[in-house]
């Protein structure tokens, strides 16, 4: 029975497996940490070497899902805002030439939305809209079967809606800023920051008050 490779590219780790083409039956799979600081190119390398040890003789085909905006058909990467150095990547092209089968590459929350759709909790329902929670915030519309993409290629993504403008530096007010996996860590850091600096400066100012106060009284600091 012939085989199909699924790329799951993830901000924090990426995940690859061989399915039966027919039944979608998991044959074989690996999980990996995407060391997304290293940049886009030597991630790459690290999928192909991975991809092309998973794939079998009978594998026919492979479809990869990537974080970010990925404009259609042509399967050019426009940006992902976790990994660097994607931009522009031909990314449809060059998978197919390493691996020598044919490829899809999307948005991998449309990936999701299309699999719930034809297999999972959307089955049998002509509109079946996604969200997904990772080390971003992502969203996927399908629609009588086919992945919406809108006038640009870039419908559905939840994850950059504008919902309180300026509050952010880096990425003001959008979505992804607030729920997704990355977010809430980084304000606990702040937060928890912000706590140790209150605590050195009580602890600094008692220590003033003490040694003030013991230089004026006789009686020490026993009573402090």
């Amino acid at each position: 029975m012939p085989s199909i490779l699924g790329i799951d590219l993830g901000g924090t780790k990426t995940a690859l497996a061989r399915y039966d083409a027919e039944t979608w039956e998991r044959q074989e799979h690996e999980i990996m940490s995407t060391n997304a600081a290293r940049g886009f190119p030597k991630v790459f390398e690290n999928i192909i070497e991975t991809a092309q040890r998973l794939c079998a003789e009978d594998t026919i085909a492979c479809g990869m899902g990537v974080p970010g905006l990925v404009a259609q058909p042509a399967g050019i990467i426009r940006t992902l805002p976790n990994i660097p150095g994607a931009e522009g990547f031909a990314l449809k092209k060059e998978l197919a030439k390493r691996l020598g089968k044919p490829v899809a590459v999307d948005n991998d929350s449309n990936c999701f939305a299309l699999a719930e759709a034809l297999r999972g909790a959307g089955k049998w329902h002509d509109v079946v809209a996604s969200l997904t929670l990772g080390t971003g915030v992502g969203g996927g519309l399908v629609i009588d079967g086919k992945i919406f993409h809108g006038s640009h290629g870039y419908a559905a993504e939840f994850g950059h809606m504008l919902l309180r403008p300026g509050n952010h530096r880096s990425r003001p007010g959008i979505c992804e800023a607030m729920p997704s996996s990355s977010s809430p860590a980084a304000r606990w850091d702040t937060a928890a920051k912000k706590q140790r600096a209150r605590r050195s400066t009580w602890k600094a100012r008692r220590a003033s008050s003490c040694t003030t106060t013991c230089t004026a009284s006789s009686r020490g600091c026993s009573s402090i």
